[in-house]
């Protein structure tokens, strides 16, 4: 199994709530809808890549089912947490 498909496994099982997590080179992305979700992940990463810069930020992304149309998509709010290993 590789690296980046494992790491992005233990971090799914953390019990932490997220829209999305991923894995890929030495980055890691995690989208979430609260700030008080987004600081936990924040901490957390921050634990996990030992002192490296850990950056959340405010990001909107396109839902899962579009109930709008193709020029005005659903769209959700929430924060990006970026990690560099």
């Amino acid at each position: 199994m590789k690296v980046q498909a494992l790491m992005q496994s233990k971090l799914q099982h953390l019990g932490i709530p997220y829209d999305s997590v991923k894995v890929f080179g030495s980055t890691i992305h995690v989208r979430c809808f609260g700030r008080d979700t987004a600081d936990t992940w924040q901490q957390t990463l921050g634990k996990i890549v030992g002192g490296m810069k850990v950056k959340m930020v405010p990001s909107m992304w396109e839902a899962a089912q579009n109930k709008g149309t193709c020029l005005v998509p659903t769209m959700c709010k929430g924060f990006l947490i970026s990690a560099q290993i």
